[in-house]
């Protein structure tokens, strides 16, 4: 303990930890050359910063909230109304009125660092400005050429950090480096598929005589600039003089929007429209002096060390005015996306869907050509466009063996015959039958047959179908619907009993009921993540959504174990009983919170009911419907039927009030 307070004090550091993010302040002004001999007031200054040293290291003090905290994973960019000189110093009015960011943290545990580190964001029509706060008591830094890697053969050099990530998908993003000395590096990592096996491989920094290999390693794109790029240094102290003390260093870099369109992909727009969220990372890299060890400083903290995994980022929300309410939207998934699941003739159903916001339709591909028309509507009103891939799908089924009769699941005798009284019922609503959701009767079954994905051959009909989808230039993926039990809960087929069989012999521990609902879930899940493993096989750029339906009972929120690229789930059902705003809300929770509980790729989506034809939701129940789910974190919405909301002009009008804004600012 003792030596670690010797260390403290021998690192000379005068300033005390700010109390609050969100103080204003500018780091700037005339030098302050420090002397040894030192003022009353810094003597106080001494005291305190070694007061806090030791709470420190007796209490491990720790900079952050639990990792979810929505206030804590976000930083609010406001748009500057006046010039910015990027000099370093951060003296203009804009850059006292932005609100710092938290104090940066050990990267792995949070905990408070020796010396502060923070960071500002501002944005205008030409650049997105960065600028970073940083305590130092011995500036030093060399000055190097342009790409100069200051962290890799022999060189380590103190450094501040840039991540930033437009569309969030962690398949691109870029990352900056500046030194006290205004030595800039920068580098674009890219992978056009769809997973992430190639992360560890980008930022394995392969090298060839010492130097990068572009060749062996396609991720990492050393070659790439930042052009345009305006960056300076300000050092509190003086550069380079060990001799005396410094209060530190402050950078600023402006980043010209046109040299990140790259990173930006399809559908978001650059620059940003107001209320935008991108994924971003800021970091420090500290080195006392030349040869000591690199600490590691960033916002947000990773747990593991790595500034590379994206899912830990940060989101950085676009503004208008300083003091502008966040979109409820963007509390948690981003900006808003609407996917429509419906048909019809592509020239009557694109138009309307993207004035109304539609970003995304789900269609049948069964008719080529008007299929085609979709894509090429689609890529003139900014809608992709997916094939719709079902397991009731019996047709798929003989186009692949027209000589076999179709395997369908098997229910027990007391679900068929609560079948046969569903399907006999004529009362409006089919007395509360619920259709694929949460049943409210017991004996509720899905009316529609399912093909029994226990069979192999079922898996290879839908590759075969897969195959003809992705086979149209200019789909977007394949969307995945009915994958799930008739009876929501399992398959009695002989093949189905054959293969729990061999589960319960695998489990011997587990009872009988138990092993049935795991071999269900299990085999289910699997089923979507190796037909979701093939559409990418066959199309890495290929994206794979899905809606979890009909409902699994023993889970109905299971979707977070399917590694596909979205995954909606229902958050508010179609038809009456209506499920109450606050368990719509807490639906929308599960969904977006968990959603990256398994995997890293997915998105989460609430899809909310609408249902063709009498009685419709009227316009106060939708609007509290879409509320909640925004409220409970789902940006991203889905909707089915696309055609009850394109043929009900007040319901599409409801939708509109949530979705057709972000459409609106694109056309302009």
């Amino acid at each position: 303990m003792l030596r670690q307070v010797a260390g403290l004090i021998e690192s000379r550091h005068w300033r005390p930890r700010r109390a609050n993010h969100r103080d204003e302040g500018a780091v700037g002004g005339e030098i302050n050359k420090r002397h040894l001999i030192m003022k009353p007031s810094v003597k106080i200054w001494l005291f305190l910063s070694l007061l806090w040293g030791l709470k420190c290291l007796t209490q491990g003090a720790e900079l952050y909230p639990a990792p979810d905290d929505e206030d804590y994973r976000r930083y609010c960019c406001y748009r500057v109304q006046g010039p910015i000189v990027v000099d370093g110093k951060l003296d203009e009015k804009a850059w006292r009125q932005a609100p710092w960011s938290y104090e940066f943290g050990d990267i792995r545990t949070g905990q408070a660092p020796r010396f502060n580190a923070r960071a500002k964001l501002l944005w205008d029509d030409d650049f997105l400005y960065v600028g970073y706060d940083l305590d130092n008591p011995n500036v030093w830094g060399t000055a190097y050429p342009r790409d100069t890697w200051m962290f890799w053969n022999g060189i380590s050099e103190s450094i501040v950090k840039l991540y930033l990530d437009p569309d969030r998908d962690g398949r691109n993003f870029s990352e900056m480096h500046l030194n006290p000395a205004n030595s800039f590096w920068d580098m674009f990592f890219f992978h056009a598929g769809n997973d992430h096996p190639w992360l560890p491989k980008a930022i394995d920094y392969t090298r060839k005589n010492g130097q990068f290999d572009q060749n062996a390693n396609p991720y990492a794109r050393l070659d790439w600039n930042c052009k345009g790029i305006k960056t300076a240094v300000y050092v509190n102290g003086t550069l380079n003089n060990s001799n005396d003390l410094d209060q530190g260093w402050s950078a600023e870099l402006a980043i010209p929007w046109k040299s990140l369109t790259k990173l930006a992909g399809t559908g978001q727009p650059c620059p940003p429209h107001m209320g935008d969220a991108w994924a971003i990372h800021l970091a420090r890299r500290y080195v006392s002096e030349k040869n000591v060890k690199a600490r590691y400083m960033t916002w947000p903290k990773t747990n593991h060390g790595n500034c590379h995994e994206w899912t830990t980022w940060g989101r950085l929300i676009f503004l208008d005015h300083f003091g502008d309410p966040i979109p409820s939207a963007l509390r948690r998934n981003g900006p808003r996306v609407l996917t429509g699941w419906g048909g019809g003739k592509a020239e009557a159903v694109v138009p309307k869907a993207a004035e109304i916001g539609f970003t995304e339709l789900v269609v049948h591909h069964e008719d080529a050509t008007n299929f085609t028309h979709f894509i090429e509507l689609g890529k003139q009103h900014g809608i992709d466009i997916y094939a719709w891939l079902f397991l009731g799908d019996i047709p798929a089924w003989k186009k692949a063996y027209p000589d076999s009769k179709p395997p369908l699941q098997v229910m027990n005798a007391a679900e068929e015959e609560a079948l046969k009284r569903i399907q006999a019922d004529k009362t409006p609503g089919k007395s509360q039958y619920q259709s694929g959701g949460e049943p409210v009767n017991k004996t509720e079954v899905l009316t529609t047959p399912l093909l029994c994905f226990h069979d192999p051959r079922v898996i290879q009909a839908f590759k075969k179908q897969i195959d003809e989808m992705l086979s149209f230039p200019g789909v977007k993926g394949v969307a995945f619907d009915y994958i799930g039990y008739q009876n929501y809960r399992c398959c009695l087929c002989p093949v189905s009993q054959a293969q729990f069989a061999a589960y319960r012999k695998k489990h011997p521990e587990l009872s009988r009921e138990l092993a049935q609902k795991c071999f269900s879930l299990e085999t289910l899940v699997d089923f979507n993540n190796k037909l979701a493993d093939y559409v990418r096989m066959v199309c890495p750029d290929a994206k794979v959504i899905t809606h979890v339906y009909p409902v699994h009972l023993p889970e109905p929120l299971y979707g977070n174990r399917l590694d596909l690229d979205v995954c909606a789930q229902t958050a508010a059902w179609y038809f009456e009983p209506f499920w109450s705003v606050d368990k719509i809300k807490a639906y929308s929770r599960v969904i977006a919170k968990e959603a990256n509980q398994y995997y890293s790729r997915p998105r989460g989506a609430a899809l909310i009911g609408v249902a063709d034809g009498s009685p419709a939701k009227s316009r106060e129940r939708l609007t509290a419907e879409l509320q909640a789910i925004l409220d409970g974190g789902c940006s991203r919405v889905h909707v089915c039927s696309l055609n009850a909301v394109l043929n009900n002009p007040e319901t599409a009008e409801v939708f509109h009030s949530f979705f057709g804004g972000r459409n609106k600012q694109e056309k302009k």
